[in-house]
């Protein structure tokens, strides 16, 4: 019996690699996904590439329970302002996964739930229900980022 005690443990052991792996991937490809999806409702909104530039960059994380492995950040850059969205993990309470918007010491979370779907959370206002993430909540977030540089460029065409 020790040696199918010890085949079994193995046998374990490599299944929970595989699916902690297929875990990371499905994780990988939803924030992909995402991000493509925040691409699409910029460029339908027809902001043009003079006021809307995107770039990726890889993020190396770490987790316990799924290893080390490298993840996508994208780089919004919005008339000069720079929006980082951050994939934080997967081992989040609450949620399948966490990508932090971040802009100075501005935050929101974009959470995912079990089936893929993400929804926001403000940071600073935790008490707020969660909402779901559509190109009209994405504006807001977005808005409340760089409002401190449109109210400088306004200041700037009003003293002109």
């Amino acid at each position: 019996m020790k040696k199918l005690l010890k085949a079994l443990k193995r046998a374990r052991k490599a299944t929970q690699h595989t699916s902690r792996q297929a875990a990371v991937e499905a994780w990988v490809r939803d924030v992909t996904a995402l991000y493509r999806q925040i691409e699409a409702w910029i460029r339908k909104a027809k902001i043009g590439e003079d006021l809307a530039a995107f770039s990726r960059q890889s993020a190396p994380l770490s987790e316990d329970r799924y290893g080390d492995y490298e993840c996508d950040e994208l780089h919004l850059l919005l008339a000069g302002v720079r929006v980082r969205f951050v994939p934080v993990g997967l081992e989040i309470i609450g949620c399948t996964g966490r990508v932090d918007v971040i802009h100075g010491p501005r935050k929101y979370l974009l959470l995912r739930d079990a089936g893929s779907k993400w929804t926001v959370l403000s940071s600073c206002d935790r008490f707020t229900p969660r909402r779901a993430l559509t190109a009209d909540v994405l504006e807001g977030v977005l808005l409340f980022m760089v409002e401190d540089r449109l109210e400088q460029l306004a200041n700037n065409e009003e003293d002109r």
